[in-house]
């Protein structure tokens, strides 16, 4: 049988087997939350330099039509662009570009940027801004119609914004 002693000794084994198996319940836990935490860091500090590097791709777009202006009419203006005119290629390279970061605004990672989920202030601005230049760019719409198997069918919403007329092409 056993003795006071070992009952002390086999309740003391007890308490010591919970008390470890709780500390490494906790450890876990605590684990568990810090990894969390820090995927949540990573995954806003990638946003943040997708976001960035949208943005970029955006503004090194508008710069090549404030360096080259006689480009501004086909994405600006409603100027369609024959295939035979000198700055054709330049066009739909611009256009090119243009869809390029689109797409990268389409993507739904993006939407996790704050303020760009459906609805948030600066997706209404870029979306704004899309109904504007797929509105009066003919090579821009020309360019998605021709392309449209190189980019995400999330590009497909911004066909309705292109324009048919005598002078614009129309998109398919």
């Amino acid at each position: 049988m056993w003795g006071v002693k070992d009952n002390k000794l086999a309740a003391l084994a007890i308490i010591i087997s919970t008390v470890t198996s709780v500390a490494s319940g906790l450890t876990s836990v605590f684990l568990l939350v810090e990894t969390r935490a820090q995927r949540s860091i990573a995954e806003d500090a990638l946003v943040a330099q997708t976001w960035q590097l949208v943005n970029q791709a955006s503004s090194d777009t508008l710069k090549l039509l404030v360096e080259h202006p006689y480009l501004r009419p086909y994405f600006n203006g409603n100027k369609a662009i024959p295939s035979d005119d000198l700055h054709f290629d330049e066009v739909m390279a611009l256009a090119e570009m243009h869809l390029d970061y689109i797409e990268q605004l389409e993507d739904d990672f993006i939407y996790r940027v704050p303020h760009m989920q459906e609805g948030g202030r600066d997706r209404i601005l870029w979306d704004n801004y899309f109904k504007e230049l797929f509105g009066t760019s003919p090579a821009l719409c020309q360019s998605l119609t021709e392309m449209k198997d190189s980019y995400s069918s999330k590009l497909e919403r911004h066909k309705v914004l292109c324009k048919t007329s005598n002078n614009i092409i129309p998109v398919k």
